[in-house]
């Protein structure tokens, strides 16, 4: 709380070398989930992982308090083994023994309510591929991002990896993994609310490497599924580029001619305005180009 994540993390360390000593052990992972989470904001990631990677599985953390439960069942046995006709250790084992119920008791509850909690691995994996990429080391956030998805197919933090991965994707220039990563991605999620922004990309990048074919064919079926303003406009005249760079100059001026209708203020105005002309003069409609550029 005091910001102190150096000391923290030594005190950490320090007490994860005694487990036996550990009440809750979930108490100890949430800790340690926060402590990531204070060096990812601080920018500070070989010590966010560090404070990840100390998160104990689900399953361990299950062992870690059955085992505890049964050894103090087992110390209960222990101190009840020969103290029959003996009445001072007799009392002295039960007063022992009351103290160890109430634990048990305890424990049971903190293993019963951990058993309802849902599987946090996904979310945990998905906090160390954000370190990755926040690190812009984009293939190490790629791998993890892949490991969520295929081990956690049905897991909330799906989505976000799979969005995720195509940004990754994209920022390395991969345009082949990018389009893959975005027809995976539209195929798992079609109507969410980052499918515009994925859409928009996978046809941007596949123009920026020269496949107006592919390119087309993303434009085509996004335009009429996105509502957002911004990225309709874009991707109406993106469309047009690529029947440009096809050489389709009348279907590339029908793409021009809306862009212009629905989007008089828009970025790409001037532009458009400019390949209608160009368009009219590849179509040897020399007037109506001047008209254009006039």
């Amino acid at each position: 709380d005091k910001k102190k994540t150096t000391e923290a993390t030594i005190t950490l360390n320090k007490v994860r070398a005694k487990p036996e000593l550990i009440e809750n052990i979930g108490s100890l992972n949430a800790l340690a989930v926060k402590l990531g989470d204070a060096f990812l904001d601080l920018k500070k990631y070989e010590e966010a992982l560090v404070a990840y990677r100390a998160v104990l599985p689900r399953e361990d953390i299950l062992k870690f308090q059955q085992e505890r439960i049964t050894t103090m069942e087992r110390q209960m046995d222990l101190n009840m083994r020969g103290v029959a006709g003996d009445p001072q250790r007799l009392a002295q084992a039960t007063m022992a023994n009351n103290e160890i119920k109430a634990r048990i008791a305890e424990a049971k509850k903190l293993l019963g309510d951990f058993e309802k909690l849902p599987d946090f691995s996904p979310a945990l994996l998905y906090r160390m591929a954000r370190v990755w990429h926040e690190w812009e080391k984009r293939w190490e956030a790629i791998v993890v991002y892949n490991r969520l998805i295929l081990k956690y197919p049905n897991a909330e933090e799906k989505e976000p990896a799979m969005y995720s991965k195509v940004m990754a994707y994209a920022d390395l220039n991969q345009v082949a993994s990018t389009k893959t990563a975005c027809d995976e991605y539209l195929k798992d999620f079609p109507d969410h609310e980052n499918a515009s922004s994925v859409g928009y990309l996978a046809g941007a990048v596949a123009l920026q490497a020269g496949d107006a074919v592919t390119a087309e064919s993303f434009f085509g079926i996004m335009i009429d599924r996105v509502k957002d303003t911004n990225y309709r406009a874009q991707m109406r005249y993106l469309l047009g580029n690529a029947k440009f760079m096809q050489g389709k100059w009348e279907d590339a001026m029908k793409e021009y001619e809306k862009y212009v209708l629905d989007f008089p203020n828009g970025e790409s105005f001037e532009d458009s305005t400019y390949r209608l002309a160009v368009c009219e003069v590849f179509l040897g409609k020399y007037e109506k180009a001047l008209e254009h550029l006039n």
